[in-house]
């Protein structure tokens, strides 16, 4: 979406008494603003994106869009906010068996729990939407889960050689993902 349309688009719906299309624009206006590093709008335009699917009965819309805000929130380092917006999104999104919504939950829970310190964790959840984004044929979605994934390894890695110092022969452990 251009830049400039969409807040046209946005009013045009507004003016046409189209909640649904408004609340979809105000997403993804959402989603433009995160990428482009404005951090603070994305989550403005998340919000009320939020909330207005909510107001329309959209659960799953309001999932999407949460995950979204989940990703903007580990993104910031906040944590203890994203973990139950994803949990959350991630959970309506499985029930309702959106597969590609789900895993992309998935993915921001593991980037929060490699930020929280616990990559073991990360890693067997990565580990699955690896797995399942390449059984779907979304390589460049399972390449993300894999990058993600060597992150959760590299920092296990890293706890296990301070907490046992180096190993016997004198090598480091070699961390592999496939």
């Amino acid at each position: 979406m251009h830049e400039p349309l969409g807040p046209m688009a946005r009013q045009l719906y507004r003016a046409a008494h189209d909640p649904e299309g408004e609340a979809r624009v105000t997403a993804n206006l959402g989603v433009l603003a995160f990428l482009r590093g404005e951090w603070d709008e994305a989550a403005r335009l998340y919000e009320q994106a939020v909330v207005a699917t909510e107001r329309l009965g959209d659960a799953v819309g309001a999932a999407v869009t949460a995950a979204n805000q989940g990703e903007l929130l580990v993104s910031q380092g906040r944590i203890l906010d994203a973990e139950p917006v994803l949990r959350s999104a991630a959970r309506v999104m499985r029930a309702s068996a959106f597969v590609d919504g789900a895993a992309f939950a998935e993915l921001q829970i593991g980037r929060l729990l490699v930020a929280r310190g616990d990559p073991a964790a990360a890693g067997e959840g990565l580990g699955r939407v690896h797995d399942e984004r390449g059984g779907l044929g979304q390589p460049a979605s399972a390449l993300e889960a894999a990058l993600h994934l060597a992150d959760a390894m590299i920092e296990l890695a890293e706890r296990e050689r301070s907490s046992d110092g180096p190993s016997r022969d004198g090598r480091d452990a070699a961390v592999t993902v496939e």
